[in-house]
């Protein structure tokens, strides 16, 4: 939940819309400005609470989204996806003094919601974004602002049917984004009544980690009503919770705008479990391509194992980079188990077009290559770990710095420092270079323990392989 300062008069009243409109709320359910959990505002049981005991029915008749005002309020349903009906419904009841919905139905539901969004798109300068140096995130958020992606799409979709301004619509994409629910109807399995929901009191329940959560949204088909249970038993003073999906920081920081303490505690402790759900880097394909050239080029390695079976690495060059341009994406993401580079990095270093055939004999069947394909033929192998090598090495020069400990240490410096030389973005920022890194990290170890294997399972001198490599990276 985007957390601000806005007064908690609001809640008496949400109270009163929901159980007029047949709805139910837990007596014992409580705003707390500052929640023992989330150290934010959030809800809490005053009381004890037993497992599978009701705490919230919202009737769908209560709830804001694309499709229960039917089609003929210029939402095109045909064509707008149901984020967007969402955002254009909701702009209508916020901004359009034309479009009237019971009178004021849903006032006491909006006087609940944030009036600031801390998403990027809505508080981040081009200044912040210098934070996310080097990340996926940063290069998005700035190629939105040089190419004003957001702002074509209000033009095309928004504008040409409603007479709103630009900031309504930053105003009801954030609401809708960061207080958005997604959840599966099972009478009606469409897209549209999978979400978003904009539910009232629902959206106050902040998000836990899934060992620390105790509720969870569903649909009532017969009722018509959303709904949570206590999936487990409550103590007095505990916050409800409720996960937002198991997200990275990237994810979190761009859909909601926070990235919870939990996740940078985590870091900061080297927690073997923080590995699970890391960001991910970025990788295009013409950078694995520009990578696999420069080391034929320069870094080959044909000299040092004189006596195995090799060939011109830039052999038919053209014809392999042609079928890596049909098969691998533009761009994906670098994890532990990337089967995508270690395909390009073969398909690159192969003698020709004839050992492709022979490796993908059926095109139209393609599939990407496992990571044992690297232990196979030790002069491909050998190429093939050392352009993944460079690879990362080179990415993370594009990070504010190269070193994880230093991150680290100047994420608690900022902790500890609280108050107002509290830099929250800084800290989101070195938050996710920090996790960016450390997946490339995670992935080159791997890499080299490849490496290791194909040295030592051919009899390669380990010590004089890395003085050539030394050798080479000084030419």
């Amino acid at each position: 939940m985007t957390n601000n300062d806005k007064s908690l008069s609001f809640f008496e009243p949400l109270l009163e819309f929901v159980k007029n409109n047949d709805g139910y709320i837990h007596p014992s359910l409580i705003l707390n400005p500052q929640s023992s959990y989330s150290k934010c505002r959030g809800i809490e049981t005053t009381s004890f609470l037993k497992k599978d005991e009701l705490l919230i029915r919202i009737p769908l008749k209560i709830v804001i989204n694309g499709e229960i005002f039917g089609d003929n309020d210029g939402t095109e349903s045909n064509t707008m996806s149901p984020w967007l009906r969402c955002v254009i419904i909701l702009i209508k009841i916020l901004f359009d003094s034309s479009y009237k919905k019971d009178d004021e139905f849903f006032s006491s539901f909006l006087a609940s919601l944030p009036t600031f969004y801390e998403t990027i798109t809505m508080s981040w300068s081009k200044e912040d974004l210098n934070f996310l140096q080097g990340t996926t995130l940063g290069r998005i958020a700035l190629l939105d602002r040089e190419e004003r992606t957001t702002r074509k799409r209000f033009d095309e979709q928004v504008a040409t049917i409603l007479e709103v301004t630009f900031d309504d619509f930053l105003v009801a994409s954030a609401c809708v984004s960061t207080r958005g629910f997604n959840c599966y109807h099972q009478q009606k399995p469409s897209s549209d009544m999978n979400g978003p929901f904009l539910i009232p009191f629902v959206d106050l329940i902040n998000h836990g980690l899934k060992e620390a959560t105790n509720t969870s949204l569903q649909y009532d088909d017969q009722k018509n009503a959303f709904y949570m249970v206590a999936d487990d038993n409550i103590k007095a003073g505990e916050e409800i919770l409720h996960s937002y999906g198991d997200l990275t920081s990237c994810q979190l920081l761009q859909t909601f705008g926070f990235i919870p303490r939990h996740h940078i505690s985590r870091l900061l402790q080297n927690d073997t479990h923080c590995y699970h759900n890391l960001t991910s880097a970025l990788i295009s394909r013409q950078t694995i391509i520009k990578a696999c050239a420069t080391v034929a080029e320069e870094y080959s390695f044909s000299s040092f194992h004189q006596h195995d079976e090799q060939w011109n690495l830039k052999n038919e060059w053209d014809k392999k980079v042609q079928f890596i341009e049909k098969y691998i994406p533009e761009q994906f993401l670098v994890t532990t188990d990337t089967c995508e580079i270690i395909t390009c990095c073969t398909i690159l270093f192969l003698p020709d077009e004839n050992a492709i055939r022979e490796l993908f004999p059926e095109e139209e069947v393609f599939t990407l290559l496992e990571e044992s394909v690297i232990l196979q033929d030790v002069f491909l192998g050998i190429h093939t770990c050392q352009t993944i090598i460079h690879l990362i090495n080179e990415k993370q020069k594009s990070y504010t710095t190269e070193c994880i400990e230093k991150d680290k240490s100047l994420v608690r410096n900022l902790l500890n420092h609280q108050g107002k030389t509290h830099k929250k973005k800084q800290i989101e920022g070195l938050v996710i270079q920090l996790e960016e890194k450390m997946s490339l990290v995670s992935f080159r170890k791997k890499i080299c323990s490849f490496l290791q294997t194909l040295l030592n399972d051919n009899n390669y001198d380990c010590e004089e392989f890395d003085n050539e490599c030394k050798r080479r990276k000084q030419l």
